[in-house]
């Protein structure tokens, strides 16, 4: 059987991390500062809700673009995983300090690469043995509701307290 090629992956234009909605960009290594200077394929700001992620499918400007080009979309899902995993540990509250201390745990890129990575393989054993936890969706609904409302009151945005 021969080697089935991937569909092309769309990279979501925003994505929403606990209720805070994030930006996703592709930019040019050449065009951010952060991308030149730096080896990575993308970054998460936690301030201005963004998350900038290299074009892999720039070859005068992503190394590996040339190289590997049916890796691109796998890439760019890779990498999608990993900033939104910085997200998630920023926006439910654990990377508020430390995350300006770069050795900091939530700042660790193995770490937050090991997340990203293994995350599916914990659903999946989770899911296998019956170990995922029901939810009855209407309680979803009326936190979100009661979240917004507390949000509007001029409670915390993030945690809505």
């Amino acid at each position: 059987m021969g080697k089935i090629k991937e569909k092309e992956f769309e990279v979501p234009k925003k994505i929403n991390i606990l209720g805070i909605d994030y930006t996703v960009k592709i930019k040019k290594v050449s065009d951010d500062f952060i991308l030149s200077d730096h080896p990575c394929n993308g970054y998460t700001d936690f301030y201005i809700k963004n998350i900038i992620i290299a074009d892999l499918t720039d070859q005068n400007e992503f190394k590996y673009a040339s190289r590997y080009p049916d890796t691109r979309y796998e890439r760019y899902k890779h990498t999608l995983r990993h900033e939104v995993t910085h997200a998630f540990i920023y926006e439910c509250g654990l990377g508020n300090q430390s995350h300006l201390d770069p050795t900091s745990w939530s700042s660790n890129e193995p770490l937050v690469d090991w997340i990203a990575i293994q995350m599916p393989k914990l659903y999946d054993i989770w899911k296998k043995y019956n170990l995922l936890m029901e939810t009855d969706e209407t309680d979803i609904v009326g936190w979100e509701n009661n979240h917004e409302e507390r949000c509007k009151n001029g409670k915390n945005k993030r945690t809505g307290y």
